[in-house]
């Protein structure tokens, strides 16, 4: 596709035709990041073919599924140091691509790498915000995070049940999620994750002492999934980083002043907000005044949100996390935008960790476990399966299996707990959600790949559910379609709330436990694993059927719904 050409900021390059071709970008990046696959790859003659059938695609946006599936399936996980080289590259050959656009009325732009390199004098001011002490709130403890601010019905109705009492919450949510897990909608890692920081996250312990020290840096803090009502709600210090709008930055002050005592938020104030609104106009500040020019965007303000965030807070550890959406190539742009920031920062400053969530419709490993349970419920579903599946798979086209077979690697690494060369490759690619958002999720795994086993800092990246969130479901189809999962278990979807409280948990763990497959020092038999720890992928690993497959009868079921 053809990207309107707008505007300042992070962008995708202009090509001969003077337009700024998404398609182009993509294929350009997947090729070279396939190509770091092969020692020698212009005598690979395997993958040389695959790359040209690819470069030359006429349909892209149809077609790009297959082409990085396989490609995937057959290069990419045959050693760990091909797949260490593959997100490598990918990065580089992205860089090389994006342009910044420096003047927006002549068009003056260069290489982002090189605005990042050379743009380090703007700084924007900070404003913080503490709870105010008087209030002498608690903060909330770590066994209630699970059941605020959703409305999850199933755990609606297990927080009534007179079976549990107060000094049973801890137990009843570990029940609930092995109640999930035995449902086939989390792995075994998530419930265990979870125990851990329950037992560990409690007063005076050290994993609350530490934490409490740390700074979490929120890019696109109001998103639906982001923890920041969370992490305030824990008493914790949040950065958070939206883009310059009064009514939503003065949501995020309202919240903490509201919260509990002892957490605070830091929020940039960049010098274009300041040119109608400066902040000693607004001192002593009240929130109608001072929201007017807080914020900075992530694509346009790339290089002094980096400068800010260098300069903030020296000496404390800090964890930068992703989790701004975006439609078509602006999610790319956002991306990388938010990419240049979180690699620049871990170059220049130490203790610096990043976290995102992983998306289940990109291409990665997945235990065993999942994959012999998929198996498993596709074999008895063949025997055994209803009359309105058959009628329904006739009429609407063959449900396919879920799951491919596994790729023998040629090396694993021998210091993991799992040294089997048997790699499952999970293809969750969804070819409506298109070909850049792939880009986009996969630009993520390959960062956090590369900070875990290059630069060795901690790595959050937990897959997150199928949710109902704005963005999911503004699209009428798409709403259809999810409702409609239920229909196919062990697929299911989550509201917002739940996820967001459920993904939170699972981040504070890996920024606490030793055991944290987080931490680099934990060995992974291949680092593509690291996408494939404490998943809550909604039932879509161990689903008999690929949902690209039941899609439309998901559609349909979910018309009733």
């Amino acid at each position: 596709t053809t990207e309107k050409m707008v505007t300042k900021g992070v962008q995708f390059p202009i090509n001969s035709k003077g337009s700024r071709s998404t398609t182009e970008v993509a294929k350009s990046i997947w090729s070279k990041a396939f190509a770091a696959c092969s020692l020698d790859p212009s005598n690979d003659e395997i993958l040389k073919e695959k790359l040209r059938k690819l470069d030359s695609e006429p349909n892209w946006r149809k077609n790009y599924d297959s082409h990085v599936f396989d490609l995937y399936l057959h290069h990419v996980v045959d050693t760990p140091e091909k797949t260490v080289e593959f997100c490598k590259q990918g990065i580089k050959a992205t860089y090389e691509q994006f342009e910044f656009v420096c003047d927006e009325e002549n068009g003056e732009a260069m290489n982002l790498q090189t605005y990042m390199d050379q743009s380090t004098s703007e700084l924007p001011d900070t404003f913080v915000v503490e709870t105010k002490t008087y209030k002498k709130n608690a903060p909330v403890a770590i066994e209630d995070l699970l059941f605020i601010n959703n409305n999850d019905e199933t755990l609606k109705s297990s927080s009534k049940s007179s079976s549990y009492h107060e000094s049973s919450k801890r137990e009843q949510v570990l029940d609930w999620l092995r109640m999930r897990q035995a449902d086939g909608e989390m792995e075994s890692d998530v419930v265990y994750a979870i125990e851990q920081l329950l037992e560990n996250y409690q007063e005076g312990k050290q994993w609350e002492k530490e934490l409490k020290e740390i700074y979490f840096v929120l890019l696109g803090a109001t998103s639906e999934l982001c923890p920041f009502q969370n992490l305030i709600d824990l008493g914790l210090n949040v950065i958070a980083i939206a883009r310059p709008n009064k009514a939503r930055q003065a949501k995020l002050i309202n919240y903490v002043e509201a919260a509990a005592n002892g957490s605070t938020l830091t929020l940039p104030i960049v010098a274009r907000n300041q040119a109608t609104n400066s902040v000693s106009d607004v001192e002593p500040y009240n929130n109608d005044t001072i929201s007017n020019v807080c914020g900075a965007d992530v694509l346009v303000d790339t290089a002094a949100i980096r400068n800010w965030l260098l300069s903030l807070y020296p000496g404390k550890r800090m964890v930068i996390g992703s989790y701004i959406y975006l439609d078509g190539g602006n999610h790319v742009r956002a991306n990388v935008a938010t990419d240049a920031i979180t690699a620049s920062t871990v170059e220049k400053r130490e203790d610096v960790h990043v976290s995102f969530l992983a998306s289940p419709a990109t291409v990665y490993p997945i235990p065993v476990a999942a994959y012999e349970d998929s198996v498993k419920r596709r074999a008895t579903q063949e025997k055994s399966s209803p009359l309105w599946y058959s009628l329904v798979g006739k009429v609407l086209g063959p449900f396919k299996p879920n799951v491919q077979p596994s790729v023998v690697a040629t090396q694993v690494n021998l210091s993991a707990a799992d040294q089997s060369k048997e790699i499952h490759l999970y293809n969750g690619i969804i070819n409506v959600q298109g070909p850049n958002y792939l880009l986009a999720k996969t630009l993520q795994n390959w960062r956090c790949v590369v900070c875990r086993e290059v630069d060795k800092r901690r790595v959050s990246m937990n897959c997150a559910p199928t949710c109902t969130t704005e963005s999911v479901m503004h699209v009428p189809a798409v709403a259809r379609s999810v409702k409609g999962m239920r229909s196919f278990p062990p697929l299911n979807y989550y509201e917002p709330g739940l996820a967001r409280n459920l993904m939170s948990m699972l981040l504070l763990y890996d920024m606490s436990s030793p055991a944290s497959t987080a931490n680099p020092l934990v060995e992974l038999k291949n680092p593509m694993y690291i996408i494939s720890t404490n998943a809550v992928h909604g039932g879509l690993w161990r689903s008999p059927d690929s949902l690209p497959s039941i899609s439309k009868a998901a559609f349909l079921y979910g018309l009733t719904k």
